[in-house]
């Protein structure tokens, strides 16, 4: 009997190896081994297989050219029935859209909502000008269902706010972020200036505004940079620059923020400096209204 099981596992693993790809290492079993370490190969086997597997789904992905906008084949941008994201050209053409909504003729658009059905890689080009919410603030749903968004890059010199979102939350339209991961991240801001509210920075959004707007289940890794020497005013932060009645929760951070060319930033830690402070950065968002006064919450979150 336990030659059966043998035979019959052995015929099992060479039919899952004549699925890899060319370049796989094939191992070569010989008749008259024995059976341990007959399944100690296998398990190899397996695992080499697993890994191939991964691979193949980071590299499959398509990635983004930086220009090329593509309407998405499911959803209507409801709540209930939101536009099905599945690449990164997707992504784009879902900003471009909401960001049309900064006038009153076509201001929903600001409301509309969207959904991850896939990874997604933004290869490295820069986002900015892409980014969700730009003059006016999105207000919609935006759930990530637990995909990855990879090589996010935005830079700017510009005292707009950055991250793969721009502004999030209206008074009486509260944002929804939820279920993303993002890796391998870069946002830089070369922002000089004085003004107080601008240059806010974080991966995923330079501010979320008002009551009931939510950033949740979120995982960031990455870097922002701050390369303006005689910057006063910049909010940065790995989740967001700024949290003004908002709530930010079950997040965890893995970002680097660079500060070596910013002589005048104060420095802080996990839920950033006062709002009454004009510059802060921290490891879940920069700056913060006090949770007292204008109820702003960080609850469960962590960095490394």
């Amino acid at each position: 009997m336990s030659k059966k099981i043998v035979s019959f596992f052995l015929a099992l693993v060479m039919i899952c190896l004549s699925f890899l790809p060319g370049n796989f290492s094939i191992f070569e079993i010989t008749a008259n081994a024995s059976q341990e370490n007959l399944f100690s190969t296998a398990d190899t086997i397996i695992t080499q297989i697993k890994e191939s597997d991964d691979l193949i789904h980071e590299t499959d992905l398509l990635v983004w050219d930086g220009k090329t906008k593509t309407a998405p084949k499911a959803g209507d941008g409801s709540k209930e029935n939101p536009y099905e994201i599945s690449t990164a050209v997707e992504l784009a053409w879902y900003a471009n859209k909401v960001n049309t909504g900064n006038s009153s003729s076509n201001s929903s658009n600001r409301k509309l909502c969207a959904k991850l059905v896939n990874d997604i890689d933004l290869g490295g080009h820069n986002w900015y000008s892409f980014r969700i919410g730009q003059s006016w603030y999105f207000a919609g749903t935006f759930d990530g269902q637990g995909h990855i968004i990879y090589n996010l890059y935005s830079e700017t010199d510009k005292n707009d706010q950055g991250g793969l979102f721009g502004n999030a939350g209206l008074t009486s339209s509260p944002a929804l972020i939820k279920n993303i991961k993002f890796v391998n991240a870069r946002v830089v801001s070369n922002y000089s200036g004085s003004s107080m509210g601008t240059g806010r920075t974080g991966i995923v959004c330079g501010s979320l505004f008002y009551s009931g707007s939510t950033i949740e289940n979120v995982s960031v890794s990455g870097t922002i940079t701050l390369g303006a020497q005689d910057c006063n005013v910049i909010a940065a932060g790995s989740i967001a620059g700024h949290l003004d009645r908002g709530t930010i929760r079950n997040c965890y951070s893995d970002v680097t923020i660079d500060l070596t060319k910013s002589k005048n930033l104060r420095t802080s830690y996990a839920y950033g400096a006062s709002n009454s402070l004009k510059e802060g950065t921290g490891g879940i968002v920069g700056t913060w209204m006090s949770s007292s006064e204008n109820g702003s919450y960080i609850e469960n979150c962590t960095f490394a």
